[in-house]
């Protein structure tokens, strides 16, 4: 609205300015008569009238005064209108940005897992912005036309003919551009290509520039990206091109015009030298605003593409938003977990199931491993209690409720969760250790950080925990992330903690330690730990052991009874040399002890 009466004013003030044009050369045609120009127009009624209310003298100067006064009015609110735009347009990018980034939080991991991170990246940083100028242009469209409106009404009160004649070659002018307008609204969704391209090949090369390198395919994919950059800049001097002929083309047609207004104006339409010159200064002043209207036009057009990107990807993120449904607050696990008949499939096709109507009760404050091949179900599984992945069909109850029926938030809020591959962001110790949870103190944090076997390497750093990992924990060792990882997730004490390979980068003392340290944990919380685990010795010191095949599970038990039945686990881990591999076996324990 604010922006509406700005162009309102604007209009205001402009019409008075340019209806002042035609009193001054009037004035200056007469010598000042005031008698003679009362009797040759009523306009000279009103001026008198309104300059004898305000106590001005008619004269040149005071004509020439207000006039100057209408051109400082109508720049100052120029300037405010520009202001006024470019602020509701950051404004507006920063709303969708935030909208968008919120949206993808909250998707479904299938979703993200399906979806390029390069092109979200790209959607948020790249196309919302151009979307953004493309929808503010909409709006200054409005202004444009109101501002050209008034002009072509000045323009019909001097002479309708001559103005109807003026519109025709602004029709013209319009007519010849229609092809580049077509060919910019072309090329710019060829940019949005490009660009989501450049952005998915930079995210995926960059975190991968150790394998580029032991790979020695630094010069191809230099190569690969110039072709990309190629193709980028080719279509944005071509963009440029279509925009330069666009705002020329108007400038030959409108000198042929204003010859001819010259030439003929008197002899065809009886207009006297002051009303011609009265008439081409309007004409005039109405070229940058056709100009402006066309340029403006071919940005939108340009920009098309990145607002179909921002509307596809508030719609495609919100149809894809994980259900927040429940009520109900996850505060403690007191009896168990229990899978009814759960099934699982990615994607539509039923014959590959994940999970095939898995049955498996997990009692609470125990301490619980996983074990079976690759492929088996094990990280779906666990992947389920915190709803990252929902059922096909069956049921997850903590304690008989139904997991659907309490708060995500809350129920995540429960689950600490610490991965195979840390996910480090930049920043420091601490920073990691508390992320999730930034209200936790320092002695916690520390606390933390030693029962996961930090300690000593804390002791060792100058700046303890606010010593800087950087991004990735580029400065850490594999074995530190991971009891950096596994500090993150014990610190808090939450009701379940899961574990997936918790050892897989640990040296055999290091390994020791943490065992110590989750008996422990088992033996002094209420804690319920689940590991998704493959080296005997993490496996052995558990409470039960779930052995899965094919997306079910075949055996529980401990490791003395598994390890006498004839199945998968014997095989896995009762014959050395057996593989510490995710597709089918687990180290020995010889072999494990002697693992770094």
């Amino acid at each position: 609205m604010y922006l509406l009466f700005l162009n309102l004013v604007a209009v205001v003030v402009e019409g008075l300015g340019l209806a002042m044009m035609l009193p001054i050369f009037e004035f200056l045609q007469s010598n000042g008569d005031l008698q003679t120009l009362t009797e040759k127009g009523v306009h000279w009624k009103y001026i008198l009238e309104v300059a004898g209310a305000l106590g001005v003298p008619v004269s040149l100067e005071s004509l020439l005064a207000f006039t100057l006064i209408m051109i400082i009015t109508r720049q100052a609110i120029l300037y405010a209108r520009q202001v006024t735009v470019s602020a509701a347009r950051m404004a507006l990018q920063k709303s969708l940005q935030d909208e968008v980034f919120r949206r993808y939080l909250h998707t479904s991991l299938e979703f993200q897992k399906s979806h390029s991170t390069g092109t979200v990246v790209n959607d948020i940083v790249g196309e919302i912005g151009k979307a953004t100028r493309a929808i503010v242009d909409l709006l200054t469209i409005i202004g444009i036309l109101v501002v050209g409106a008034v002009y072509v009404t000045a323009m019909l009160v001097i002479s309708w003919q001559m103005t109807l004649s003026a519109l025709c070659v602004f029709g013209v002018i319009v007519f010849s551009v229609q092809g580049l307008m077509r060919r910019s609204r072309e090329i710019g969704q060829q940019i949005v290509d490009i660009n989501q391209s450049i952005t998915h090949f930079l995210v995926q090369r960059l975190s991968s520039t150790r394998l580029i390198r032991l790979s020695r395919t630094e010069q191809a994919e230099i190569d690969r990206f110039c072709s990309y950059t190629t193709v980028n800049a080719d279509r944005a001097v071509s963009l440029q091109r279509s925009k330069a002929i666009i705002d020329i083309v108007p400038e030959p047609i409108l000198a042929i015009t204003a010859a001819a207004t010259i030439i003929f104006g008197e002899a065809l339409f009886g207009l006297t030298i002051t009303t011609l010159s009265v008439f081409l200064v309007i004409a005039l002043r109405l070229l940058p605003t056709v100009k402006q209207a066309q340029s403006v036009r071919q940005n939108i057009l340009a920009n098309h593409g990145s607002i179909e990107v921002a509307v596809n990807s508030l719609t495609s993120l919100k149809a894809k938003e994980e259900s927040a449904s429940g009520n109900r607050t996850f505060g403690s696990l007191d009896r168990e977990i229990r899978f009814e008949s759960v099934s699982f499939s990615y994607g539509s096709d039923e014959d590959k199931r994940v999970l095939d109507h898995l049955d498996l009760t997990i009692p609470a404050g125990k301490l619980v491993a996983i074990v079976g091949p690759s492929g088996a179900g094990k990280s779906t599984l666990i992947d389920m209690l915190p709803r990252l992945r929902i059922p096909d069909s069956g049921v997850i109850r903590f304690d008989g409720v139904d997991i659907s029926e309490f708060n995500l938030h809350s129920l995540r809020n429960g689950i600490a969760y610490a991965q195979q591959s840390p996910e480090i962001f930049d920043g420091t110790i601490a920073d990691h250790i508390r992320y999730g949870r930034s209200d936790m103190p320092d002695a916690d944090v520390l606390k933390a950080a030693k029962l996961a076997g930090l300690g000593d390497f804390l002791d060792g750093l100058p700046e303890g925990l606010n010593t800087y990992v950087g991004e990735k924990g580029g400065s850490l060792s594999g074995g530190q992330k991971q009891r950096l990882e596994i500090a993150r997730a014990i610190l808090g004490g939450v009701p379940i903690l899961i574990l997936d390979e918790p050892t897989s980068q640990l040296d055999a003392l290091s390994e020791r330690d943490f065992c110590t340290l989750m008996t422990r944990l088992a033996r002094e919380t209420n804690m319920t730990i689940i590991m998704v685990a493959h080296r005997i010795s993490t496996i052995q010191i558990t409470d039960e052991i779930i052995v899965m095949l094919n997306g079910k599970v075949v055996d529980t038990g401990v490791h003395s009874e598994l390890i006498d039945k004839n199945g998968w686990y014997r095989t896995a881990f009762g014959s050395p040399p057996a593989l510490h591999a995710a597709d089918g076996g687990v180290e020995s324990a010889e072999t494990a002890a002697q693992t770094v």
